[in-house]
């Protein structure tokens, strides 16, 4: 059976080499829309960064020292509606905000006629995790900190699986040595189809080291991004699959799955410059195979559009929302297989 993810995480990065000079200033306060209070410990970051801070007691924050790019910026507080900010940074801008955070309705007769009984819950939340988290060697070693934080409904008509979550779940990777404080726009797996829809707004935190975690945490890493989506979609922009050990082939799903497929040479993959300094436009026809030499043994890593090009940064990450479909082995990466844009 064919097992498939659309990925919907959110990884807008950085789209300029860092250096001193062009790295950026953001700064602002965070206030309440109705009575113009400050809010503290509202939680401002960029997705998919390390970079993020809580408001003081005036509702200030200030992000220094942030490459250049294109980022979404969130900001959150328990009680309020979450806030989505798409920014574009121009190197060395320094820009001020204002966000008015509107109060969250409370839902609570709605939530006593939906709460499943405690063992349903327990067992929705094990279909959650294993496809949340993922089912990789990395996965093994993260943990849901806050798991009773999550609504999770199943629609049997459907037979389909939502989850949302009005504060940011908490996940432990002791494989890479990160902390995610992760906001859940949307989660939906239908599990018919064995396929998963997801937009997260992740933070990440580095653990606490201990003895030689360091060198453990960062062999993780790099071993995480060899042979990843990210890792081929840069070698594809950049013209280098072949160096990289890359090989492509294009088939139907059931053609790559197996042994079959046509070989795809790198003018197959249309790539263009985009108006965005640092981003491309990639475009190519159903489904391709990627097979990566290193992996032994081999893998199937699956591949497809759902919008007639997506725009990729030079560093392999997706820009366009909704763009890109995965099958195979990367079918299997969930949030334990995130790494960080800085």
């Amino acid at each position: 059976m064919r097992c498939a993810v659309l990925l919907l995480i959110s990884l807008m990065h950085t789209v300029s080499s860092i250096s001193t000079a062009q790295l950026c200033n953001l700064y602002g306060r965070v206030v309440d829309e109705e009575t113009g209070q400050p809010l503290e410990l509202a939680n401002v970051f960029l997705a998919s960064t390390t970079s993020g801070i809580s408001s003081d007691t005036r509702g200030g924050f200030v992000l220094n020292g942030v490459p250049s790019g294109e980022y979404n910026l969130v900001i959150s507080r328990v009680g309020y509606q979450r806030m989505i900010r798409e920014i574009s940074l121009e190197p060395g801008a320094t820009l001020e905000f204002l966000f008015r955070l509107k109060r969250r309705e409370l839902q609570t007769e709605e939530m006593q006629v939906h709460a499943p009984d405690p063992s349903e819950w327990r067992r929705l939340l094990g279909l959650f995790t294993k496809v949340f988290v993922g089912q990789t060697e990395n996965a093994r070693r993260c943990t849901i900190r806050n798991p009773y934080h999550l609504d999770l409904r199943f629609d049997e008509a459907h037979s389909t699986l939502t989850a949302r979550c009005d504060s940011p779940l908490i996940v432990e990777n002791r494989s890479l040595g990160y902390l995610l404080s992760i906001e859940i726009d949307q989660f939906e797996w239908d599990s018919k189809h064995e396929r998963v829809r997801y937009l997260l707004f992740p933070r990440f935190h580095n653990l606490t080291q201990m003895n030689d975690d360091s060198a453990a945490w960062a062999d993780s890493r790099e071993k995480t991004y060899r042979g990843s989506l990210k890792h081929f979609l840069k070698s594809a922009i950049t013209g280098t699959l072949a160096k990289e050990m890359f090989v492509v082939y294009s088939g139907s799903v059931e053609e790559l799955t197996g042994e079959g497929g046509r070989y795809l040479p790198l003018n197959g993959l249309h790539v263009v410059a985009d108006s965005l300094s640092g981003v491309h436009r990639m475009s190519f026809k159903g489904w391709i195979r990627i097979d990566y030499r290193p992996d032994v043994p081999g893998t199937r890593k699956l591949l497809t559009l759902h919008a007639p090009y997506v725009r990729v940064d030079e560093d392999g990450n997706v820009i366009t929302r909704y763009g890109v479909e995965t099958g195979g082995t990367w079918s299997k990466c969930g949030v334990a297989d995130l790494l960080p844009l800085h």
